[in-house]
This record gives C-alpha cells, structure tokens and sequence, in this order.
C-alpha cells in the first residue's frame, strides 16, 4: 500500500468516502478527548501524576470490555453497534463543556473528579463501539479498493492530528485557557457528532458477522503464550516495552507544565512536531519495509529511542542546559514510532499462523496493551511526590533509568531477531500516525473474516 496525492481522490472511492470523513472527523475528537489537550486540562484542574496515569490508560483498561463485546456484534450488527457506542460515549463530551463554563481562576473540588469520570465513561463505550470498526470496513470494502481506502484513510488522520494541535497551540495563545479548552471541547463535541452523521452513509454488511467465540482464545491464549515461538518471543519483548514505554507521553507533558512551568501552547507545539516526525518517517519508510523486511527499522527505532530517553534523563540530572533541544528530541519520538510500529505491522504476518492470524493479533493487543495500561497507572503512583503533589524530580529520573535499561535490553534482543523479507501484506495501519499506542488496540478482531466482499 503507497501512499500518494492520489489517495486523496475520495470521490473515485464512491460511498466509502464517508469513511473516510469519519476518520477525520473522529481523529479531530480523539486528538482533544483523549490526547494532549486532556492532559492539559486535568492538570489545569489539579490532577495527580497518578490521576493522569489513569486518564490517559482509560483506553488500555478497558481493552477487556472490547474483546468481551464482540460478543454484540452478531445481535447488533456492525453499523448499529459502533452508532450506539459512538453516540453515547459522545454524550460524556458535555460534562468537560460544563466545567469549562463554570471554571473561574481556582478550579472547584467537584470539578476534577467529574472530568475523571466523563473521561472513563468515554473510554468504557469507545470500547463497545470499537471492536466493530475494522471488520466493518473489511466486510464491505471490496479487495480493489482496500488499498487506497487505507492509504486515504491514514493520511487524512494524520493530517487531522497534525492540524488539531498547531490549532490547539494557536488558541492557547491568543487566547484565556479557560476559553480555549471551551473552544477546543466543542470542537470535539462537535466532530463526534459529524463522525456519527458520516457513518450513516456506508453501507450495511449483507454478512451476519461470524465472531470467533471468546472461548477460543481463552483456550489457545495460554498455548499462544507458553509455547515457544517466534510469536511468544515478539509478545514478550512488546510486553517489557510496555512497561516503561508507555507511561513516556503522558508524564513527559504533564511534567513540562507542571514542573517547568511552559505554556499549553508551547507543549501542544512540541506535540505536533512529534506527529510530524511520525507522518514524516512512516512515507519515507513504509517502501523500504517491503524491500528490506522490518528487523533494520526495529532496530533503528530502538536506537533512536534510547537517545531521546538518554536525553531526557541529562536533562532532568542538569536541569537549565538542554531544554532548548526539546523540539529535535520530541521530533525523533516520532520518528522512532513510525519506525517501529510500521515494522510491527510488517512483521506480525510474518509470525502468526494464518488460521491464528485474528487471534494472534487480538491477544498481542490486548495483552500489551492492558499491560501498558497498568503500568503506566502504577507509574503515575511512583511518580507522585508527597510533599507537592506534582512528579519527583528523584523518581522521575529513576524511571527513565529503568526505561533505558529495558530499551538496551530490548536493542540487543531485536538485533537477534529472526526476520526473513516476503511479500506478505502487512496489517492495515489506519490511525497509525496519530494514534500511535492505541493503534495496536484498534487491531484487536474476532471477527472471521469475510470470504467475498459486496457493494451495494
């Protein structure tokens, strides 16, 4: 799949076009409900290192209700199922809109504690929506026009990502912050809505959907795990990753406003320019993948990762000096994310059997990413210092410690790992370059798929 200006033709994709417009419209939503903006305003509101640990896990948490609700898919049916679980999870956009409303100089005791949960409730019936959007578009995309849906659908997520934070910068800075949160909220209230409004122009599956019982992989789970693989090896080094590695984007900003004191308006620029990276690698690369096999842009990414950890390490043991240089280093946490997650994407085909193939990646996603979940709550507990309530200068340099460690460990084990070029297709990489750990989650699939594609 290239990528091209030709994919930006949506018309030539017919009806699938409003496909199209939902991943942007849904994108704008995401970026602000649960991306950088959320962070910004729970620590506006005074949250913990903990309580944003939470907030920005709440997607990973909930992975369990995602899988468990593929069990609807069948009653509900695809189009139905991902309309009530878009709709009601947009409903929870309001309480955020109310708060900012109400929100004078000092933030209420009420107001924090409602936010966490309009935040948790969007998340718990994301999740119910979630696990029909892929099998979806598989089933009614036909096989000629797959390839260019993806690549369209990918750039305008991109684009949007990109878009919704040099806006988010803009507004900070023209404008109060409790303004600019208002403006931000609505315009995530209101592209859930639009998102909704496009989904009613696909077409409906003519397929009753065929999902794989939940019994199945509880029972090949442990096989899947136990039994030694190429697979169980690539799990287990994403498992050590998720450890520390997720943990890295919500703490990062959270202690760039709260302890070094920068701007909303200059942390959402230094996250653009994050996305940026990420569009920017993934176009270069994605070709070199197919000629060259994942395992030298795994390793890239590994090295890559190291330096920007190494560097936020020194810049926490010697603070004042190299702070000046975040812009490059929040530039290559793109480029390592493009270069590793476009490689996973590469080379998941290349270990999992192709009967296992939704299983395989259902348990990796769920696994890891509840794992990353977990961690990167307990980390927000760790982090917490007793005497200001913000992030331990002392603790964080310890976790970035421990995260160097892992990630050497990791560059050796990736180094050895087996890897032999085909020209398998790689896993649909839509979101990719905006949603770059939630990505593995969105793959999660027990859905058989289908074996004809129709359009009405």
């Amino acid at each position: 799949m290239k990528f091209s200006l030709s994919s930006f033709k949506f018309n030539e994709l017919g009806q699938f076009r409003y496909g199209i417009y939902f991943a942007f419209m849904n994108a704008l939503n995401w970026m602000i409900a649960l991306g950088s903006p959320m962070i910004l305003f729970a620590e506006h509101l005074g949250a913990s290192p903990f309580q944003v640990g939470i907030l920005y896990s709440a997607v990973f948490l909930f992975v369990p209700v995602q899988v468990l609700s593929t069990v609807l898919l069948p009653i509900l049916g695809y189009r139905k199922q991902l309309m009530i679980g878009w709709g009601i999870r947009s409903i929870f956009l309001i309480i955020p809109l109310i708060i900012c409303s109400k929100l004078q100089d000092t933030p209420s005791p009420w107001m924090l504690p409602l936010f966490i949960f309009s935040i948790l409730a969007f998340c718990f019936f994301r999740s119910i929506g979630a696990c029909a959007v892929l099998p979806w578009l598989y089933e009614i995309l036909p096989d000629s026009t797959r390839g260019r849906y993806f690549a369209s659908d990918s750039l305008v997520v991109g684009c949007a990502g990109v878009i919704t934070l040099l806006f988010s910068s803009l507004v900070f800075s023209v404008l109060s912050t409790s303004t600019a949160f208002t403006l931000l909220f609505m315009i995530a209230l209101t592209a859930a809505i639009l998102s909704i409004r496009f989904l009613r122009f696909l077409p409906q599956s003519e397929n009753k959907p065929v999902v794989i019982p939940l019994s199945k992989l509880i029972s090949k789970a442990p096989q899947l795990c136990l039994q030694p693989s190429h697979f169980r090896r690539f799990l287990k080094l994403q498992a050590l990753y998720a450890i520390a590695g997720y943990a890295f984007v919500p703490f990062t900003t959270y202690y760039l406003i709260s302890s070094i004191g920068y701007s909303q308006s200059y942390i959402l620029g230094l996250t653009a320019l994050q996305f940026i990276g990420m569009s920017a690698a993934a176009f270069i690369i994605k070709d070199w993948v197919d000629r060259i096999g994942p395992k030298p842009f795994l390793v890239i990414s590994n090295f890559i990762t190291i330096g920007y950890q190494a560097f936020w390490l020194c810049m926490l043991c010697f603070p004042g000096h190299l702070e000046p240089l975040l812009p490059l280093a929040y530039f290559s946490v793109g480029v390592a994310m493009a270069n590793f997650l476009t490689a996973t994407n590469k080379y998941m085909p290349q270990i999992c059997k192709k009967k296992e193939m939704a299983l395989s990646v259902t348990l990796l996603g769920s696994l890891v990413g509840f794992l990353g979940g977990v961690a990167s709550s307990a980390w927000g507990y760790i982090l917490k210092s007793e005497e200001t309530g913000t992030i331990s200068l002392t603790a964080f340099s310890l976790y970035f410690l421990i995260a160097l460690c892992i990630q050497i460990y990791l560059l050796v084990a990736y180094i050895k790992l087996r890897d032999r070029p085909n020209n398998l297709a790689p896993l649909p990489d839509r979101g990719l370059l905006v949603r770059p750990f939630r990505y593995l989650v969105n793959t999660i699939n027990l859905v058989e798929p289908p074996t004809r594609h129709k359009v009405d």
